[in-house]
């Protein structure tokens, strides 16, 4: 079961976790928006869900494109939210290098998103 607290739901609290870490932690995009990273997003996630899971599988990967899906698990193993992403290799300076792990991270941030 997802970690109660006195003044809300789990999903409430991570949520406004998440809003607050955008103020200290927040990157910010174009339009000066800022944008919270998933590496910020699946931690919070793990503080307030710290029995449900992260499954993420490799769809589909050659020279040119990665594809994968994410998954959010409850503690039953039911589907809460789930995320693809597609990423072309060499395109961008972090796709030169490490093409599927941001790919994985994309699905996982969709899928946290989902949930």
């Amino acid at each position: 079961m997802p970690r109660e607290e006195k003044n809300g739901s789990p999903l409430k609290l991570a949520i406004d976790e998440c809003n607050n870490l955008i103020e200290t932690a927040g990157v910010v995009q174009k339009g000066n928006k800022k944008y919270l990273e998933v590496k910020h997003r699946v931690q919070v996630f793990r503080k307030f869900f710290p029995l449900w899971g992260i499954q993420t599988t490799l769809l589909y990967a050659d020279e040119k494109y990665v594809r994968v899906q994410a998954t959010i698990t409850n503690p039953t193993g039911a589907i809460i939210g789930s995320g693809m992403a597609e990423e072309v290799r060499g395109v961008g300076p972090v796709n030169k290098t490490s093409a599927l792990e941001n790919c994985e991270t994309s699905a996982v941030g969709r899928a946290l998103a989902a949930a």
